[in-house]
């Protein structure tokens, strides 16, 4: 993640794949803003942002709002931890193609997949739960109140021609420092020991194999790619692209009842497989290299 300052307007920025093979949307958030900056001219963002940013991205500017208070879990809850982040919201509609708008059918997946895992007896959180704007910062916040949860974000891809298609899942390894350092206490790594942790990459592994499988879409592998979402939240993150609205056949696929429903079963079983992976195994995909670990931790 990048980082810069203009006059106290403390901005990050990151590169979200929308425009798959094609193009990326560099999306801007300013955090921490005083009042007296408040006004700061998009253009003026834009010159100051050019610095550190790929040539030629699409860029969005956005501005922060209240963080969304989510309650932690229980004392003596015991239930697994989901967090499902239903990409866009509000404002910000992603992506428009095929006769649709993305961030009304991020929420309905991730519906359809918090219903499914709430029948398997897990704890669902969403960062959001209508058509409501949450920033990406926010988003991270919510999660890093969830220790040991799992983070899966929903989106829907599109391209600037008609021909890709299929389904794609990211991930980042490794994390942001401040990410790392959660789990690497929450693990028990000595001081200056090294730390591998695997398991968004095994997160994203189980719910691609389980989606292409599910619902016969084009498999396109996952990715480990540099995104605010699954670089600062601390806990095993991915983010599934569920396939391109801007493909006519897959466009229509993907406002068919039947098949969002097996896509929904797709991303819901490969959770609940790295789930009983992790069960079985409490280092799953965590490991430190040099030393020993007994798998029964």
């Amino acid at each position: 993640m990048n980082s810069l300052a203009i006059g106290g307007l403390a901005l990050f920025v990151s590169a979200a794949v929308h425009l798959s093979g094609e193009g990326k949307v560099a999306v801007i958030e300013a955090t921490k803003v005083p009042k007296s900056v408040q006004s700061v001219p998009d253009e003026m963002l834009a010159r100051s942002a050019s610095r550190i940013l790929p040539p030629s991205p699409a860029v969005i500017f956005v501005k922060p709002e209240p963080v969304k208070r989510v309650a932690a879990p229980a004392a003596g809850d015991l239930r697994p931890v989901v967090i499902l982040d239903p990409g866009h919201g509000g404002r910000d509609g992603g992506t428009i193609a095929g006769g649709a708008l993305e961030k009304q059918m991020n929420l309905d997946a991730a519906t359809r997949v918090a219903k499914r895992l709430r029948k398997a007896g897990v704890r669902v959180v969403f960062t959001r739960s209508d058509d409501s704007y949450v920033s990406l910062a926010q988003r991270a916040m919510i999660a890093n109140r969830f220790v040991d949860a799992l983070f899966v974000s929903i989106h829907h891809n599109a391209s600037t021609n008609e021909s890709p298609r299929g389904v794609e899942t990211y991930y980042t390894m490794p994390k942001s420092g401040s990410a790392e350092r959660v789990q690497r206490r929450r693990f028990g790594a000595r001081s200056g020991e090294a730390f591998v942790d695997r398991r968004g990459e095994l997160l994203a592994t189980e719910i691609q194999d389980a989606f292409a499988l599910a619902t016969g879409a084009v498999d396109r592998g996952i990715k480990n790619q540099i995104l605010v979402v699954t670089r600062m939240v601390s806990c095993p993150a991915v983010l599934v692209e569920c396939g391109f609205l801007s493909n006519l056949v897959e466009a229509k696929n993907l406002r068919s009842e039947s098949y969002r429903e097996k896509m929904s079963a797709g991303i819901a079983g490969g959770i609940m497989r790295y789930l009983n992976a992790v069960a079985n195994q409490k280092m799953f995909g965590v490991s430190f290299p040099g030393r020993t670990v007994e798998s029964g931790m």
